[in-house]
């Protein structure tokens, strides 16, 4: 995933991501409900382990 236009937030033993894709083309045989549906804005969760968690909560309180 690109860094550009994502955001990180932490949720306790989890991060959430988030990321805005560019418009994409549309296919010849797509609807327009599909077609809408791929250009959503996309979120990702993703569940630390406990070492990896302590990492992450360290460099948020660096920046």
């Amino acid at each position: 995933m690109p860094k550009e236009g994502a955001s990180v937030k932490s949720l306790s033993t989890s991060i959430e991501i988030r990321h805005v894709f560019g418009r994409t083309p549309r296919r010849y045989d797509e609807s327009d409900e599909r077609y809408e549906r791929r250009q959503a804005p996309r979120k990702y969760f993703v569940k630390l382990c406990p070492e990896h968690e302590k990492q992450f909560n360290r460099q948020q309180t660096e920046l």
